[in-house]
């Protein structure tokens, strides 16, 4: 195996594993908030908060990490809009995304699980729950959309 092949495995990887921790839990604590139960919804805020900073925090530096190391490997320049613009944008929106994930949306999935636990030693839900819920969700949201926008980018590179 290459190098450049070595790169692309690990870029891939780290893809398919924040990709999918940014598609998959929303579906997993969006059911278990709706279930009047808030020992199931703290166990699912915990899970998620585990999963963001193992497999989603890692996949987002072996994605930054793997794309960085492959940009010069393939013969492109860092930062550069022309000629290959689908490039550049990637890396913007890649690392604004990644940094906005690692910085805020990480450490705020450990509130929101903290703020759970709490709820239910409460026996309801908490204020300051609802608040972090809905911040979450439009983070998770908005990075979301920019990871699939970037997919899509990688994919037809417009």
């Amino acid at each position: 195996m290459t190098l450049q092949g070595l790169l692309r495995f690990v870029h891939v990887l780290g893809v398919v594993l924040w990709m999918g921790a940014a598609v998959t839990l929303p579906f997993v604590t969006g059911r278990a908030a709706r279930a009047d139960e808030l020992d199931v919804t703290a166990f699912a805020y915990r899970v998620n908060a585990r999963l963001m900073t193992t497999l989603g925090l890692g996949g987002m530096l072996l994605t930054l990490g793997g794309g960085i190391w492959l940009t010069p490997e393939m013969g492109y320049e860092f930062f550069r809009p022309f000629p290959n613009h689908w490039l550049f944008q990637m890396q913007v929106l890649g690392i604004a995304s990644a940094l906005v994930g690692a910085l805020y949306q990480v450490p705020l999935s450990r509130r929101l699980a903290r703020e759970a636990d709490r709820s239910v030693e409460a026996g309801g839900e908490t204020e300051d729950f609802a608040r972090y819920r809905k911040r979450y969700a439009i983070v998770g949201s908005v990075v979301g959309l920019v990871l699939f926008v970037v997919l899509v980018m990688a994919t037809v590179k417009p």
